[in-house]
């Protein structure tokens, strides 16, 4: 008597097979995602730059000159001199690498095509606030005994560093620059609009 035995389902092996061949797959799928977002801030922070670029040209129309002098040193005494005012006292951690794109927002908000041009820019993209969540806040006299806070928005990067303007006496533009991923400047991820 011949009996045949009815063997329904997987082996141990074919199992085993099948989760490597499903985490490969989303090990692929992972790798090109993080790819993906990366190349999009990149994008993100090209076009960016390429809006401040337009906007700095509109306010050169508009002032025949550029904004303000600004080295890669630029810091918290350069923006108080060239807003004329002060970081208000308890208002937030200020750090220097702040300050040269708190005062290009400021600037460009002053020429009115410009500003139409900074309004474009992605929200996520602006912010007030110091490291901490805490807004940053400058002081500006108005007269000798009246003084307005002036909330410091500065332009950050999809990676939440300041971009940087430079430029000096001279030069033909300035050059707005993020640090890149890495989030360290002068190095080969930087994005610049030179």
């Amino acid at each position: 008597m011949n009996i045949k035995l009815n063997k329904s389902g997987l082996t141990l092996l074919e199992i085993l097979i099948s989760v490597v061949i499903i985490t490969i797959l989303a090990g692929s799928i992972y790798i090109v995602g993080k790819n993906l977002d990366e190349r999009s801030k990149e994008k993100l922070t090209e076009s960016t730059i390429d809006t401040l670029c337009g906007a700095l040209e509109q306010y050169h129309d508009f002032y025949g000159r550029f904004p303000f002098v600004a080295n890669a040193g630029y810091n918290d005494a350069n923006l108080a001199t060239d807003l004329n005012g002060f970081i208000a006292a308890g208002a937030g951690v200020h750090q220097g690498d702040y300050s040269s794109s708190e005062a290009l927002y400021y600037f460009l908000n002053k020429a009115p095509a410009a500003k139409k041009l900074v309004e474009t820019i992605d929200r996520s993209l602006l912010t007030s606030k110091d490291r901490n969540g805490t807004d940053l806040i400058f002081t500006m006299p108005i007269t000798p005994l009246i003084t307005e806070d002036y909330l410091l928005v500065r332009i950050i990067d999809p990676w939440e560093m300041a971009l940087r303007y430079t430029y000096a006496a001279g030069d033909n533009f300035p050059i707005i620059t993020s640090a890149g991923p890495d989030r360290v400047f002068d190095d080969a991820d930087d994005i610049s609009s030179k």
